[in-house]
């Protein structure tokens, strides 16, 4: 049987699909001198998303946990780098309201390596 599906009803889908990843997540501010960190972790402790704010609120860089960025790009299929980058680009500005220019990833291994 053969589907057709819109594009509006995709970008509702990977929309949801990005939303239950996050579902869940407690956040913990754990600011550094002069680098404010934000981090969204698991019921276990375990960070899955990292948001650094360098001395002014117009310059963030984000990470997400490696795993959660491989599971979406995967599950849903995505072509290109490009499409799984602006898939959360779209993410974080609506649900979070930050403009940022991409996404980089991290293991929980090198966790304490982004400052």
């Amino acid at each position: 049987m053969k589907y057709i599906i819109t594009e509006n009803r995709f970008n509702k889908l990977i929309d949801k699909f990005i939303t239950d990843q996050f579902d869940g997540l407690k956040h913990v501010d754990d600011s550094l001198m002069n680098t404010s960190r934000d981090i969204w972790v698991k019921p276990d402790g375990k960070p899955v998303i990292i948001i650094l704010n360098m001395d002014s609120e117009e310059y963030r860089e984000i990470f997400i946990l490696q795993d959660v960025y491989a599971t979406i790009y995967y599950m849903i299929g995505m072509n290109t780098k490009k499409d799984i980058q602006k898939s959360l680009i779209n993410w974080f500005k609506k649900h979070m309201g930050l403009e940022i220019d991409g996404i980089q990833t991290f293991d929980n291994d090198g966790f304490d390596e982004i400052y």
